[in-house]
């Protein structure tokens, strides 16, 4: 059934408000419209997501590979060190065999922590470089919408969207 009444401004957007004198259409291009999974930001947001999942997982092989190496290092050490100390006869070869295994298995140690530093190391530079990556879109995604958004403002509104412009980027300069 359509009403009988109809309203004196029939053109209304998202409710019965009228739009400002000088709107289009155009003033939505590049705008973050529909769903979410659809609009640019959310798509990159998920770009950015599927990144930092791929690079953990990279990251968690590779500590997994240096960790098997070093208990690979560490038995094959053990079984060495055993075997040695088993066809020892005298007690001051015991204790030779003794020291030169303690410090095998401290130079072991050593080289351990050294893998583990610069895996660290680098997946630090490799989080630093997506975290710059995501930052400089972000600042160009808001000066993109900064501009939009004064084409779209009212006129005479233009030293209200320069002066939030010129705050959202000193913000975003920290």
């Amino acid at each position: 059934m359509m009403p009988k009444l109809r309203p004196a401004r029939p053109f209304f957007s998202s409710g019965p408000c009228a739009k400002r004198p000088g709107w289009s259409l155009d003033s939505l291009k590049g705008a973050v419209l529909g769903r979410s999974h659809r609009a640019k930001s959310g798509k990159a947001a998920v770009a950015q997501a599927a990144k930092i999942a791929s690079l953990a997982i990279e990251n968690a092989e590779k500590l997994a590979k240096v960790n098997v190496q070093g208990a690979k290092t560490a038995l094959a050490q053990s079984v060495e060190g055993l075997q040695t100390a088993m066809a020892v006869k005298d007690p001051q070869e015991f204790f030779a065999v003794r020291a030169r295994f303690a410090e095998a298995g401290v130079e072991a140690a050593i080289n351990y922590s050294k893998s583990l530093y610069e895996l660290g190391t680098e997946a630090q530079a490799q989080y630093s470089a997506l975290a710059e990556e995501a930052w400089a879109s972000y600042t160009k995604n808001v000066a993109l919408w900064m501009e939009s958004a004064g084409k779209a403002a009212p006129p005479g509104s233009d030293a209200a969207v320069h002066a939030l412009a010129g705050v959202t980027l000193e913000l975003g300069r920290g």
